[in-house]
């Protein structure tokens, strides 16, 4: 099948709609750091120092990993930066919760965008599965399409603000160990779900949309091929 109406996957559809964080590639590398991060801090009793050093090495690690599989830069870049940023905050505070702020405040940017986007009737899950089959708004013209990809973008919405909801007060109360756990739990795994949900609605809506263009087309080509004689001017009815 061409790109123009190719079929979106679950695991596709969690990574076009989290394209601008590396893709669900890029949320399964930052996972990796995090949980030597983890471990090591509740290993060494608190040692800020070898545990930043600690998910640094492991970020490097899964980096080099990516490289030597000539994986997409962009996908390598936005993980390990996740982690270069987390470790830069919890190292100049000198806290050990504040490795975990910048996934929050991720959550609420991305969270606020998906929200608004459905608000105002222009659905982020849509034009990223569009951009991913190659049809970026033929769906906003199809009613159900259109119904589905607003159901989506709630849905990756409500999962961001549920990261939030959970993951603060949780920050807050410096509670370093459920945090990273809560944090891994609710990373990689919700993601795919929220990926699968999302493809369950789009699917059959945006294979109708394809088919509908694809008959247009043809329409239009048979049109080409066979156009009809007009009558001339002034040629009697």
């Amino acid at each position: 099948m061409s790109d123009q109406g190719r079929q979106v996957t679950s695991a596709q559809m969690a990574d076009a709609v989290t394209s601008g964080i590396g893709g669900t590639r890029g949320v399964l590398d930052s996972s990796i750091p995090t949980a030597v991060f983890l471990v090591v801090y509740i290993a060494t009793s608190s040692n800020l120092a070898v545990s930043i050093w600690s998910a640094l090495g492991a970020g490097v690690l899964v980096v080099a990993l990516r490289l030597v599989r000539r994986e997409p830069l962009r996908q390598i870049l936005f993980g390990f930066g996740g982690v270069a940023i987390s470790a830069l905050l919890a190292a100049w505070t000198g806290e050990a919760r504040d490795f975990f702020i910048w996934g929050i405040l991720v959550n609420v940017v991305y969270g606020a965008v998906f929200a608004i986007s459905a608000l105002i009737g222009r659905p982020v899950v849509g034009y990223a599965a569009g951009a991913f089959t190659g049809d970026l708004s033929s769906w906003t013209g199809h009613g159900p399409a259109r119904r589905a990809a607003m159901v989506s973008t709630w849905i990756w919405a409500g999962l961001f603000w549920l990261r939030v909801a959970v993951q603060l007060p949780l920050y807050l109360l410096g509670l370093v160990g459920p945090l990273g756990a809560t944090r891994l739990a609710m990373g990689f795994p919700l993601f795919l779900l929220a990926g699968y949900l999302s493809y369950r609605f789009m699917q059959a809506p945006l294979a109708e949309v394809a088919l509908l263009k694809k008959q247009d087309e043809e329409l239009a080509d048979s049109r080409v091929e066979n156009p009809v004689s007009t009558r001339e001017d002034g040629e009697p009815g």
